[in-house]
């Protein structure tokens, strides 16, 4: 590898690109990519035309420094990603652009057919699934599995709609069984026990710190009550299923 006709001109970029040195040695040792080819016929291109359509500079750094194979592709292939992504609807201003091209770069076509028919199994429509995409296309990338067993979870066992989860699709990367499960259930106990009158949206509960959830949903509530909730939260009782529960508090009552 020649040090002045390779290294030296990719290092003097990625300083343009990063912030600090230490990311521009980590990049390097990421990524073969960036030492196929010219970056004036790659990278140079790639994110001269990012820049082009309005793509902001801590967005830019932000897909040089964690996906460096996709700044660095072929530029011929990174126009198409980013073709594709204007075409779902993704917009240059926002984060989700870049994570978008990722996700085009990185996700095979037989692995994204089999997540379309995925969400398509639980009712979601291809305006739906394009949604979904928009706001957070990560939501391509999880695997079948995580995503039936989500989607099962909050239809079959809590009774919601699964459309509820195309708004925040970004609960298939949470941890199911640190997150998804304990939060739902601790929800759902609230509103069987009359404390809430209706579910929060899925992502106000779900995406927030641990802290903030338990002071919010756990221990502003009493004791007798507190201490049932925590059991839950913290999986040290079993998950039931709270529509069987509903029905049986409601004969309990008659």
């Amino acid at each position: 590898m020649s040090l002045e006709k390779c290294l030296i001109p990719r290092c003097n970029f990625l300083k343009e690109v990063l912030a600090r040195d230490d990311e521009v040695v980590r990049v390097l040792k990421r990524s073969q990519r960036c030492f196929v080819g010219t970056i004036q016929n790659n990278i140079v291109r790639n994110l001269a035309l990012l820049r082009n359509l309005g793509v902001s500079k801590n967005a830019i750094a932000y897909l040089v420094s964690n996906f460096p194979h996709v700044a660095f592709k072929v530029h011929s292939d990174f126009e198409k990603r980013v073709e594709l992504a204007k075409e779902f609807g993704c917009d240059p201003l926002k984060w989700n652009f870049v994570s978008a091209i990722r996700v085009f770069s990185s996700v095979k076509k037989s692995s994204w057919e089999k997540r379309l028919r995925v969400y398509e199994r639980w009712g979601w429509s291809k305006d739906l699934i394009m949604l979904a995409f928009k706001i957070f296309p990560q939501c391509m990338c999880n695997s079948d599995e995580k995503i039936m067993q989500t989607m099962d979870f909050l239809v079959n066992k809590l009774g919601w709609e699964s459309e509820a989860a195309a708004r925040f699709p970004n609960i298939f990367s949470l941890s199911f069984e640190k997150r998804v499960v304990p939060r739902c259930s601790v929800l759902q106990l609230l509103r069987l026990r009359g404390l809430i009158d209706d579910m929060p949206c899925l992502g106000t509960f779900l995406c927030p710190t641990e802290n903030w959830f338990k002071e919010k949903f756990v221990v502003e509530y009493p004791d007798d009550i507190q201490a049932e909730l925590l059991d839950l939260y913290e999986r040290r009782v079993n998950v039931v299923d709270f529509r069987t529960m509903a029905v049986e508090d409601v004969k309990s009552r008659s």
